[in-house]
């Protein structure tokens, strides 16, 4: 599938997406809002500044993949990988993490305000400047993070593993 078929599919009003291959493809720019995109790869794919407002993203694969300011808003990211994905301005607001796998992401200066990362792997994640405000991640794993000049106020931490994690400057 590539980026027109994904334009003509939605111009018909088809938002189901699901184990769709978008590996490699340029996506941004899109808006891909309220679409289901369980089970389906873009490893290494090009999603700056895509719309993935309400989305579903469930066990879905991202590695590598450029989300550079996109706007996940409200989007279920369950058991997703985003190993090595670049989420750095980021709005993921409200947004469901839980279980996910962000090992080695670029998390910098993402807003995830209110989101929920129950037992997500941080490990080695990159988070400077991101607002984690009321973030709920119990027994998340962010071994060897990076969270100098975060703010995480009124985040749940219980459990979270903050083996050699930098807190320069983190607000709590």
């Amino acid at each position: 599938m590539n980026r027109q078929e994904i334009l003509d599919m939605i111009a018909s009003g088809k938002k189901d997406f699901y184990a769709a291959m978008l590996s490699f493809q340029d996506l941004s720019y899109l808006d891909l809002s309220d679409c289901d995109f369980r089970y389906a790869r873009f490893n290494n794919a090009d999603l700056k500044n895509v719309n993935l407002t309400n989305a579903n993203l469930t066990n879905a694969s991202l590695y590598n993949a450029d989300l550079t300011n996109v706007n996940l808003t409200n989007a279920n990211l369950s058991y997703t990988d985003l190993y090595y994905a670049d989420l750095s301005k980021a709005n993921l607001t409200n947004a469901n993490l839980s279980y996910a796998d962000l090992t080695e992401s670029n998390l910098s200066n993402t807003n995830m305000e209110d989101a929920r990362l129950r037992e997500s792997k941080l490990t080695s994640a990159n988070l400077t400047g991101a607002n984690l405000r009321g973030v709920y991640m119990r027994y998340a794993n962010l071994e060897n993070a990076n969270l100098t000049d975060a703010c995480m106020r009124n985040t749940n931490l219980k459990g979270v593993n903050l083996d050699n994690t930098c807190i320069k400057n983190t607000k709590f």
